[in-house]
């Protein structure tokens, strides 16, 4: 492979990377920004609640339809004309001074996120040569938790509306590179522009092995009228791997992701007087280490192995918090112990979440939160890449948005304890499913 071309694939991978990486910060956005958000009287605690979740509601509507609209445009002209929507959010997230407009704006932006994820992982599967293409695609997994790094690190220090300023740079810059990038050559030839297709397998592709197996896809699907290729969903060799896909994401969503970073930065607050940032921060940290991890180990084995070890310690960490929040209230009654014995015991206690915590951030983004994306882009069929992507991104979003809603019923009704066994026994019936496919 030339240097040129490797340059090219590089430039390529960090510009979707930018992408993913600015989807995880925005993601993350209103974590670090709560306690001040609320102290300016804009919203009240359901109201943040709505605002907080309203990115996840916006992409689980935009990730059904994100597929067809890049087949239909193109992922190159798809993500440069919705960038749009994300920057009109993200102004009003800067000008707003009500929690109506401000919800709206996260809303606008949850609908560019919901399309943009997959789009980023799909357009750098096609052009990545094989050599590279697991690499890639571990990169841009572990960009998200960057991301959600970067923005509880910066919202230690500046204002909720310098986030948002930064979040429209990124998009800003995403866009303006992706101006410049070559559409898929797969993606051309199945519209019958030979000629431009040919010219993006000269920028990127170096393989001619590589450039005749994607002529061979092509021609087997160029020619199929709609009825044919919605059928076609429904064979084995296309819906195995999107179920697979969708059972990570479905049960990687519903494992408490989202809870841990809402218990890390509040629950912590109140049993170890931690500043709420920094206790995001305990949790953000391990996040990035395990997908670094995760960047070096799935090169050298196979994701079914990597799931199960994760699994294994990711059901250990939430069935240690439910114990340690079972014992500090319910056998020690930590809060109104005066025995001396039972409050060496309940400092221990207070600390041990935080250990734990740390525990599920590490192995959550060294299995399931990294394979779910990586997957997207390793083993959907390269027909319905797309497609597929879009509906393993709803899922993603879906049940991320639900369990933003469920997980503070339940614990406001059973307790954190119970909401931490759920998830665990969860996780085990994600593993478990994937056995059988």
């Amino acid at each position: 492979m030339s240097v040129k071309k490797s340059i090219r694939v590089l430039h390529a991978c960090m510009i979707t990377s930018l992408c993913i990486m600015s989807t995880g910060y925005i993601d993350s956005y209103t974590s670090p920004i709560e306690d001040s958000l609320l102290e300016t009287g804009k919203f009240s605690q359901d109201s943040y609640s709505l605002f907080a979740s309203a990115d996840y509601l916006g992409g689980t509507f935009s990730s059904t339809i994100g597929g067809l609209i890049s087949e239909w445009l193109g992922i190159k002209t798809s993500l440069i004309v919705t960038s749009q929507l994300g920057t009109l959010g993200t102004i009003l997230l800067i000008i707003a001074n009500d929690s109506v407009s401000m919800t709206i704006g996260r809303l606008l932006i949850g609908f560019y996120t919901g399309m943009s994820i997959s789009w980023a992982i799909v357009y750098n599967s096609e052009i990545a040569p094989d050599s590279v293409k697991k690499l890639c695609g571990a990169i841009l997994a572990i960009s998200l938790r960057i991301g959600v790094l970067i923005s509880y690190s910066l919202g230690l220090w500046i204002s909720y509306r310098w986030l948002a300023v930064l979040y429209m740079l990124m998009i800003a810059f995403t866009t303006l590179n992706f101006v410049f990038l070559p559409e898929t050559p797969r993606w051309l030839r199945n519209k019958g522009w030979d000629d431009r297709a040919n010219q993006a397998r000269e920028y990127y592709f170096y393989n001619p092995s590589q450039d005749n197996s994607i002529n061979e896809e092509i021609s087997e699907n160029v020619n199929a009228s709609f009825s044919q290729k919605i059928s076609s969903y429904f064979v084995w060799p296309v819906l195995r791997p999107l179920l697979v896909c969708c059972t990570i994401q479905i049960f990687k969503a519903s494992s408490g992701h989202e809870y841990l970073l809402g218990y890390s930065a509040h629950t912590l607050e109140s049993s170890v007087s931690i500043n709420p940032k920094i206790a995001g921060l305990l949790f953000a940290v391990p996040l990035l280490i395990g997908g670094i991890l995760f960047l070096w180990v799935i090169q050298r084995i196979s994701w079914k192995k990597l799931l199960l070890v994760t699994t294994i310690f990711q059901i250990s960490s939430n069935g240690l918090l439910s114990l340690t929040i079972y014992l500090s209230t319910d056998k020690f009654h930590c809060s109104n112990t005066h025995i001396s014995q039972e409050t060496t015991i309940c400092q221990i206690l207070e600390f041990a979440p935080l250990i734990f915590v740390a525990m599920y951030a590490f192995t959550y983004t060294f299995g399931w939160g990294s394979i779910g994306w990586w997957l997207i882009g390793e083993i959907l069929h390269p027909h319905y890449n797309r497609v597929s992507a879009g509906i393993a991104t709803f899922a993603a979003y879906s049940f991320s948005y639900l369990d933003m809603q469920i997980s503070p019923l339940l614990e406001e009704h059973f307790g954190s304890q119970i909401v931490f066994l759920i998830q665990a026994i969860t996780s085990l019936l994600g593993f478990i499913l994937q056995i059988f496919y």
